[in-house]
């Protein structure tokens, strides 16, 4: 499955995404065309990752697996911040086992639609970046959307824009339009 949405990000989807399967993505920095990959491997080594929780906070999956290898990292930062796993709250921890920042994020406890979705892959790219690599991590996503994945590409996308330059009136044509 491929197809691209035009920003700056390489991202490969790890398992197919289904109620409640793992979903992980890894993001080296591409050309200016966006190209998700999905396939079965392994998170990247280093850079950032992003897991997602649902209500309760329950870690499952390759997120229980990392949390284990680093002595319970994850479930100790989140009982601190008494994080609970409502849709869209967030936590990010720093220097987690092999990655340089772990966010946390919250799927909630109700199905997600197309736009929660977007929004889940839109906190992602708030809360990190995928300048060093990135990976997306999915446990007990509760969703009937038929691809999930896609939605969560196009968050990520769109919450990465980032716009730097402004139109002036000195670059108005005679007819008034703007170039």
């Amino acid at each position: 499955h491929k197809f691209s949405l035009g920003m700056e990000v390489r991202m490969q989807v790890l398992k197919t995404l289904l109620a409640s399967t793992a979903l992980a993505a890894t993001a080296p920095v591409a050309s200016a065309q966006v190209t998700f990959d999905f396939s079965a491997t392994a998170p990247a080594e280093g850079g950032d990752l992003a897991i997602y929780v649902g209500k309760g906070a329950e870690l499952t999956g390759l997120a229980a697996e990392l949390d284990a290898s680093t002595g319970g990292r994850l479930t100790s930062g989140m009982a601190t911040a008494e994080f609970e796993g409502e849709l869209g709250e967030g936590l990010k921890l720093f220097d987690v086992g092999r990655f340089t920042n772990v966010a946390i994020i919250g799927t909630g406890s109700e199905t997600l639609t197309r736009r929660d979705l977007a929004d889940l892959g839109g906190h992602a790219a708030i809360h990190l970046d995928d300048e060093d690599g990135l990976s997306l991590m999915v446990s007990g996503l509760s969703t009937d959307v038929t691809s999930p994945s896609a939605y969560i590409a196009k968050g990520y996308a769109l919450g990465d824009y980032t716009y730097t330059t402004y139109k002036t009136l000195d670059e108005a044509k005679p007819d008034g339009t703007v170039r």
